[in-house]
């Protein structure tokens, strides 16, 4: 009986070339959408789930219109985080962040220079926010003092090899 189905939308696929290509790339249009937007819809849900405290954590963003340019933009002025503090008793920490573009980082014990786009100055209190797994230091401790940073796995490899990074000196665009 299934073979006779088969069978019969063979022949009808044959006979109606036209229709069916039609029928069969709307379904598959349809179908390829569905699945993106269900991909999104996960993402959107999923998104830094990884965080411990995920459900408490807000960012703050910025609408703007110049001319007839409109936008969005997750940044805010740096004294926001402070104000909004003081303000709002019932807000436990904020972090601040700033991303810094092509900077010439150098390390002169072994004269290693690269260019990085990956850098972050961060407040202290970025522990206190999201969940960063550390392989070495105090997280209370950390970016607690001037001139400290901390790193990844690998790029401590790429600057200092098998060498422990820890009170070794890092240079950003030749300062300290």
């Amino acid at each position: 009986m299934l073979k006779n189905y088969f069978k019969v939308a063979l022949r009808n696929i044959l006979r109606h070339k036209v229709f069916s290509a039609i029928n069969i790339i709307g379904l598959a249009i349809g179908i390829a959408c569905s699945i993106l937007i269900l991909l999104w819809i996960q993402d959107e849900l999923s998104f830094d789930n990884f965080q411990q405290d995920a459900d408490r954590i807000f960012i703050t963003g910025l609408d703007y219109k110049i001319g007839n340019q409109e936008g969005r933009e997750i940044k805010c002025n740096p004294p926001l985080a402070p104000d909004i503090m003081a303000e709002i008793p019932e807000i436990e920490s904020a972090a601040r962040f700033l991303h810094a573009v092509n900077k010439l980082v150098t390390y002169k014990d072994n004269d290693i220079n690269f260019l990085e786009n990956g850098i972050f100055y961060a407040d202290s209190t970025i522990f206190n926010v999201f969940t960063i797994p550390l392989i070495t230091g105090d997280p209370t401790d950390l970016l607690t003092r001037k001139n400290t940073l901390v790193i990844t796995g690998e790029i401590a490899q790429k600057y200092f090899g098998d060498v422990d990074p820890i009170g070794k000196t890092l240079s950003f665009d030749g300062e300290r």
